[in-house]
């Protein structure tokens, strides 16, 4: 898997290609370190709908349930919910009414916030306790990544 790699070497300095839950990671590669943020599968409208053929207020649902639980962590972690949407996918009257049922619910919640990906990335290194330093030094000691 070569992706990664060549990412970082043209400068990219994110990525949301890898199915990453509900927090940013460091993934290495051979160029250093690459930022993953989150990208869910379960709230994603392409195995919702095509995938698996759901009912059309399922992301509805799904995002419902998916508030429930985190919420009870919210004191002791942020987290990072995603809605992967694809206009092919979404951009129907049946599934839009259902999306904005969901941004509805979203925007009444004094706990949520809505970003880009850039803020995302932006919040991720200001607040970063994973030793991103500690890591650059240990791939910089460590050489060039055999391939």
């Amino acid at each position: 898997m070569q992706t990664p790699d060549i990412l970082k070497r043209c400068g990219v300095e994110f990525t949301h290609d890898w199915l990453v839950d509900d927090l940013p990671c460091w993934m290495t590669t051979a160029h250093g370190p690459l930022l993953c943020l989150p990208y869910t599968w379960e709230l994603n409208d392409v195995p919702i709908w095509v995938v698996q053929g759901q009912s059309s207020d399922e992301l509805l649902k799904r995002l419902e349930a998916t508030l429930a639980v985190l919420e009870r962590e919210l004191d002791k972690q942020p987290r990072v919910l995603t809605l992967a949407m694809h206009p092919h996918v979404l951009g129907v009257p049946h599934r839009a009414y259902y999306l904005e049922k969901a941004l509805d619910l979203l925007a009444q919640r004094r706990d949520v916030v809505f970003v880009t990906s850039s803020q995302i990335a932006d919040w991720f290194l200001a607040v970063d306790t994973t030793g991103l330093p500690a890591l650059e030094a240990a791939l910089h000691a460590k050489g060039p990544v055999p391939r």
